[in-house]
C-alpha cells in the first residue's frame, strides 16, 4: 500500500513538473517581447527608454539607440509581449512629443494595411517625418474606390473647368507627395478616358498636374526644413 502511494505521489510530482515546463515553453515561445529596428535619417529627439505608442496606447519602449552613419540613427524597439501581434509589415513610424511628457519625444506608429505579413524579430523599418507619416498609407492603399473617386473628380473638373473641393485637392497633393509615380499614372489614365481632349481641356489637365506637384514639392521642402 505504501509503495503504491509513493509511486502515485512521484507520478503526480513528475506530471506537475512536465506541465510547468510546458507552460514555460509556451509562454516564452508565443508571447515573449519582440525587438525590431526603426531607422531615421533625420533629427528626431528620441532617447532610450522613450515610449512607443499606437492609438495613444503604450505598446513598448525604445531599448537602444545607435548611429549607423553621420546621418542615420537606429532605434531598437522592444515591443510588449501582448502587443506584438497588433503590428505587421505595413506598420509605419514617426516621432512626436510624448503626451505624458511634452519635454520628451516618443515613437508613434500605425498600420497601413490589414491584413499584412506579421512582424519578424529584428525587422527593420524606415522612420518618417510627421507629414510623410500622415500620408504614408495613402500610396499603399491607392486602389479600388479611392482611385476611382479621384479619377472621376479629375475628369469632371478638367472637362467642366470647375474647381476641386479642398478635400479632393488635399488628397491629390498627398498622393503626389507620397507616390509621384501613381499620381502621374492616374493623370495619364484620365487623359485617355476623356472623350473630347481639345487644347483647352489638355491645358487644364497640365495646369492641374503642375499645380499639384508644385504644392507637393513645397510641402516636402517645408517638412525637410522643419526636421533639419
Amino acid at each position: 500500500m505504501e509503495l503504491c502511494r509513493s509511486r502515485r505521489y512521484r507520478g503526480l510530482v513528475f506530471s506537475g513538473i512536465c506541465l510547468s515546463i510546458l507552460c514555460l515553453l509556451m509562454t516564452e515561445g508565443c508571447s515573449r517581447p519582440m525587438k525590431i529596428l526603426v531607422v531615421f535619417d533625420m533629427r528626431h529627439g528620441i532617447q532610450p527608454d522613450a515610449r512607443v505608442l499606437m492609438n495613444d496606447v503604450q505598446i513598448g519602449r525604445v531599448s537602444d539607440l545607435t548611429l549607423r552613419s553621420s546621418r542615420e540613427s537606429v532605434l531598437e524597439v522592444t515591443l510588449d509581449e501582448k502587443y506584438t501581434m497588433l503590428l505587421n509589415s505595413s506598420t509605419v513610424f514617426t516621432f512626436s512629443a510624448d503626451p505624458a511628457d511634452r519635454n520628451r519625444n516618443c515613437l508613434i506608429c500605425k498600420n497601413c494595411s490589414e491584413p499584412a505579413p506579421p512582424l519578424t524579430p529584428g525587422q527593420e523599418f524606415s522612420g518618417m517625418g510627421i507629414l510623410r507619416y500622415a500620408v504614408a498609407c495613402l500610396s499603399r492603399q491607392f486602389d479600388g474606390n479611392l482611385k476611382q473617386t479621384l479619377e472621376t473628380e479629375i475628369r469632371k473638373a478638367v472637362e467642366s473647368g470647375e474647381a476641386f473641393s479642398s478635400d479632393v485637392m488635399r488628397m491629390l497633393e498627398d498622393l503626389a507627395m507620397s507616390n509621384r509615380e501613381a499620381f502621374e499614372k492616374m493623370l495619364q489614365d484620365v487623359s485617355g478616358r476623356i472623350e473630347r481632349m481639345d487644347a483647352e481641356t489638355q491645358k487644364r489637365l497640365d495646369e492641374l498636374r503642375m499645380g499639384v506637384e508644385q504644392r507637393a514639392d513645397e510641402l516636402q521642402a517645408e517638412e525637410e526644413s522643419d526636421e533639419h
